[in-house]
């Protein structure tokens, strides 16, 4: 396909302008990189966008065909010519757009002669004024029959900003600009009422003259209109300086810096993308502990962002933007847009738990606060031709911001409706009402606690199919086989692989319960995506059935409970069962004789107990081991798995490994001489229609 500069500036649109231009002219960021610069910053806040959206989509409620498409293009429609009368001043007078957030937006103008900065506040002034005068004509929009009042607030502020690249490689890439002008622009523009241009403190000082009426706090309220200034020179042509031949190669540059969706629609449709209406579950995180006046600051938020971006990623959610502001830092992150999955709110909250929980989060960040909501809302690129965003705007979104805001520390908190489709998942706490701010009426919310434990009992995880197995009758064979061999003591490794649905779990119910209809005993272990960082969570469920321990143990019955089954298979390695101890979470007793040892000597230790245990377990009832969802192990319970895997040919143990097959192979052990692979694929033909049958019965397939 041929590069068109249309294409060029509609994906560019997405990337600040001035960014846009170095990037144009060859310039390169490395993640990390930070840029000083000082100037006016403008942040704007429009007043209807959101009423407009939940007017639509309770009109999409009531209606019997709700037209919610038609709905999204009139308000698509509405927001990005708002935006453009706006947008239009701020690159007239030398602005950048920095941001957008929901339904407002940053802009910072450079200073040139930082020794004279009355002249560029005088700018940036009547800029804001230019941007009132644009929005007047919208001020009564009318939608299906609603009128909405829209206007505009803009705060000012003069100081020092840094510009900050982020990223992983290739993949992900984001600008951020960050700093005290940024912060006290919001900050001024909390002081508005509608209509109001709202000086923070000390502007108003540098600006000689000033129609300015004193507020409270030191803010200053713009009062008259200012007499209008020359422009200045306009920027550079964005294409300028690159040759045709170059334009791909310019546009591959670009990509990083959408989401990939939002950038194949892009290329589809020029740039015009249609807003739609999507159910979407949206996560604010506010995080703190980052200084961005200390030196080196840049390479500490990258490092945080970068470890938040793959998490996000692992659950196939989207980071949408990198915040900064008044309220301190925080990330947005979108489950359902721009693409979606039918479990987008299980998805969501697991992501969730691993931003709060994963151990490998960097250390600069001293904290989290977390808010969940989810259910329709507008989504859109909004803004100008010359300058826009992917987002989304809607009550849910407002709500998971309030949300976080009132969350203690390392908490999650989630909204009703979220709640009330993910409790059969999740463990969740019930709070009091929460009044939050634009609530008329308090809140009902919970706190996020854990994902609830899979079943790890061999019977009641794999014996409850209700119809028989159909086809897969020759990999049946050959899996019997094999377990025969480790019935006979020589130990044998199954792994299955496949993509999600096609048979792999019923398949090994077979293989469970012809293992335990033989004699053999049993236990599973289950990997989960979002503890993929946490060491020998395989094991954990695992143990917990090998041991017998009682739902809610505390540190003295697991203890004991270790001690007395360790005293009767391994009793020779008694002294190191704190090495298991410390993997259930059990304090170390201050006279554990692994205090003395080196981390590479306990995971001896352990290495050799577990190992120690199940082969004294084998040697009362052959034992299989199955662990689930392989490709969501971690690398400290894959190298135990490849361990005991390593050590079992001659005793009675069957190992299994269930793994999708759109994931690397997770261990090394399914090389081993003794190990048999299957990778599943779909039933043929012939074979459904049998499967549908034994499903419904006695019913006539149409």
């Amino acid at each position: 396909m041929t590069t068109s500069a249309k294409t060029i500036r509609a994906v560019a649109a997405f990337i600040p302008s001035n960014i846009a231009r170095q990037l144009a002219q060859g310039k390169i960021f490395a993640p990390g990189q930070e840029f000083p610069d000082q100037g006016v910053a403008l942040f704007a806040d429009i007043a209807g966008f959101t009423p407009m959206a939940e007017q639509l989509v309770n009109l999409m409620k009531t209606t019997q065909n709700g037209d919610g498409h038609r709905g999204a293009e009139e308000l698509n429609r509405i927001i990005n010519k708002t935006f453009t009368a706006i947008i239009r001043p701020i690159h007239a007078n030398g602005g950048v757009v920095t941001r957008f957030s929901g339904d407002a937006l940053a802009a910072f103008f450079s200073d040139p002669d930082p020794q004279n900065p009355q002249k560029i506040i005088r700018r940036v002034a009547q800029c804001a004024q230019q941007m009132q005068k644009a929005i007047a004509p919208l001020s009564k929009t009318v939608v299906e029959g609603h009128t909405f009042p829209v206007s505009i607030k803009i705060g000012l502020s003069y100081g020092r900003v840094l510009t900050i690249f982020l990223g992983h490689g290739q993949r992900y890439k984001e600008v951020v600009l960050v700093g005290p002008a940024l912060d006290n622009a919001t900050l001024a523009e909390h002081h508005a009422n509608r209509g109001d241009i709202i000086l923070a403190p000390g502007i108003a000082a540098q600006f000689p003259n000033c129609p300015c009426q004193s507020i409270d706090k030191g803010y200053a309220k713009l009062s008259k209109t200012l007499e209008p200034l020359l422009p200045p020179s306009p920027a550079p042509d964005l294409l300028e300086d690159v040759a045709p031949a170059a334009w791909q190669n310019f546009l591959n540059t670009l990509l990083p810096y959408l989401p990939n969706t939002v950038f194949r629609r892009v290329l589809m449709t020029q740039g015009d993308i249609s807003g739609d209406y999507r159910r979407v579950t949206n996560i604010f995180v506010l995080f703190e502990g980052l200084d961005y006046t200390q030196t080196g600051v840049g390479q500490r938020l990258q490092s945080y962002i970068e470890w938040a971006w793959q998490t996000v990623t692992r659950f196939e959610g989207t980071l949408l933007r990198v915040l900064t502001g008044d309220k301190g830092s925080g990330l947005h992150i979108t489950f359902g847009a721009p693409d979606q999955h039918p479990n987008d709110i299980e998805r969501a909250l697991r992501c969730a738990l691993a931003l709060r929980d994963d151990p490998k989060r960097p250390e600069a960040i001293t904290s989290q606060k977390i808010g969940v909501a989810s259910g329709l809302v507008f989504t859109a690129a909004i803004g100008s031709p010359e300058r826009r965003e992917y987002t989304v705007v809607g009550n849910e979104i407002n709500l998971s911001a309030r949300l976080m805001t009132a969350a203690e520390p390392e908490s999650i908190l989630v909204d009703r409706y979220s709640q009330q489709r993910a409790a059969h998942r999740f463990e969740f706490s019930a709070l009091p009402p929460l009044t939050l701010k634009g609530k008329a009426e308090p809140v009902t919310a919970y706190r996020l606690l854990s994902e609830r434990p899979v079943e790890t009992g061999l019977e009641a995880r794999f014996l409850g199919s209700r119809w028989p197995i159909v086809g897969r009758q020759k990999e049946l064979k050959a899996l019997k086989q094999k377990s025969d061999l480790a019935l006979k003591g020589a130990g044998q490794i199954i792994a299955l692989s496949g993509k999600l649905g096609v048979g792999k779990t019923r398949l090994i119910e077979e293989i469970v319960r012809y293992w335990l209809n033989k004699g053999g005993d049993g236990f599973m272990g289950q990997c989960n995506q979002h503890l993929q960082n946490n060491p020998y969570q395989a094991w954990i469920g695992f143990w917990h059935n090998f041991f017998r321990l009682p739902s809610q143990p505390t540190p003295k019955e697991q203890r004991d409970k270790l001690a007395e089954l360790t005293g009767l298979l391994a009793p020779d390695l008694l002294p190191w069962i704190d090495a298991l101890g410390e993997i259930l979470g059990l304090p170390l007793p201050e006279n554990s004789p692994l205090r003395s040892l080196n981390a590479e000597t306990r995971r001896q230790k352990l290495y050799q107990l577990t190992l120690a245990l199940l082969e004294g377990r084998a040697k009362q009832r052959p034992l299989l081991i199955l662990f689930e969802d392989l490709h969501w192990v971690d690398e400290a319970s894959a190298d135990l798995i490849d361990y005991v895997a390593e050590r079992i040919s001659d005793a009675p143990i069957l190992l299994c490994y269930l793994f999708r097959s759109s994931h690397n192979v997770p261990v090394a052990s399914i090389a081993l001489p003794h190990a048999t692979w299957r990778t599943l694929e779909d039933l043929p033909a012939e074979e459904i229609e049998p499967l549908i049958q034994a499903i419904l019965g006695s019913a006539i397939i149409p």
